[in-house]
């Protein structure tokens, strides 16, 4: 059981992706990018540059380039079966695991990250999705000085915040943006953020 406290102490990735997952609180990209971040830490052991080249495909997929990743999956599964990584035994993580991973991380149809945060995963896997995916217990303060992706301050009247209760300070929810027609909701606590134009995850 996930909660504020092991949030910041669990060591198995796969229960804090799930915690995500089952809350939506975390968007395509996020999770792509977590299978990338581990594919870069077991990088020593992707000797071969097809594998390599799956996870910057990957990268660079999550971050919006229009590419198909079709060939980089299938070019993934070659180093696999050209190496006979297929079905061997994995106790520890290795060349097998991260040729697997690379696999894992260019696939379009499942969780790349809960591909690759399977037993056994990367060490600091959990510390990972923990950096990439922030806290989602945690509130944090609202300035309206905040830039845009532009560098513009938000003008007040886009980015208006307020409470029900009235003299409450501003606050904004720390999970990523929803994606919707000018409103993010945050938590049923009463605290919401409308924006016309809500920050991608």
């Amino acid at each position: 059981m996930v909660d504020a406290t092991t949030w910041r102490t669990e060591a198995n990735p796969r229960a804090l992706l799930e915690y995500l997952h089952d809350r939506s609180l975390l968007s395509r990209r996020k999770d792509r990018l977590i299978a990338c971040a581990c594919c870069r830490r077991a990088w020593p052991f992707l000797t071969d540059e097809r594998s390599r080249r799956a996870v910057e495909a990957a990268e660079r997929f999550a971050d919006g380039a229009r590419l198909s990743l079709e060939r980089y999956y299938q070019a993934a599964r070659d180093v696999a079966e050209e190496r006979r990584l297929w079905g061997v035994r994995m106790d520890d993580y290795g060349e097998a695991s991260a040729a697997h991973d690379a696999i894992a991380v260019v696939d379009d149809d499942d969780s790349p990250a809960y591909l690759v945060c399977r037993d056994p995963y990367v060490p600091g896997a959990a510390d990972i999705i923990r950096d990439i995916a922030g806290n989602p217990f945690r509130l944090v303060p609202f300035d309206a000085r905040w830039p845009t992706r532009n560098g513009a301050a938000r003008r007040s009247r886009g980015w208006s915040t307020w409470s029900r209760r009235g003299s409450s300070p501003r606050w904004c929810w720390s999970r990523p943006w929803r994606r919707s027609r000018g409103v993010s909701s945050g938590p049923s606590r009463g605290w919401h953020t409308r924006s016309s134009t809500p920050l991608p995850c």
